[in-house]
């Protein structure tokens, strides 16, 4: 017998061995204050009041997007927007019943444009 043919055995066993051992939940009570304190940020968040009454009396959501990052958004030859991410905001326009209106940006802008209000996602 080789001793590749027990070391690599050996090897892989023990790997998966730590690796399982390594992955122990926490106990009960620190998951559970963990919890707790999620909640309680989520409690103090305040929510954007007047943003879905503004998207609905606007009849448009603003959606952000680069046009350059495939499979999530692109621009077609006939300058058609594609992708996952411009399926989900039309499906998310839809169910709220207004248009959707997507805003092309550069990269780098997109969160300070969310930010700045200058779209809505």
């Amino acid at each position: 017998m080789s001793v590749e043919r027990v070391f690599l055995p050996v090897v892989l066993g023990s790997l998966f061995a730590f690796g399982c051992a390594s992955t122990q939940s926490q106990p009960e009570d620190a998951s559970e204050k963990e919890e707790q304190a999620d909640q309680a940020r989520l409690e103090t968040q305040e929510p954007a009041p007047g943003l879905a009454a503004e998207i609905v009396q606007r009849g448009t959501l603003r959606v952000a997007m680069s046009g350059d990052q495939p499979p999530f958004n692109a621009v077609s030859r006939s300058g058609e927007y594609l992708g996952f991410e411009v399926d989900l905001a039309s499906a998310l326009a839809r169910s709220i019943g207004v248009e959707l209106e997507i805003v092309e940006l550069p990269f780098a802008e997109l969160l300070p444009a969310v930010e700045q209000h200058q779209v809505d996602m």
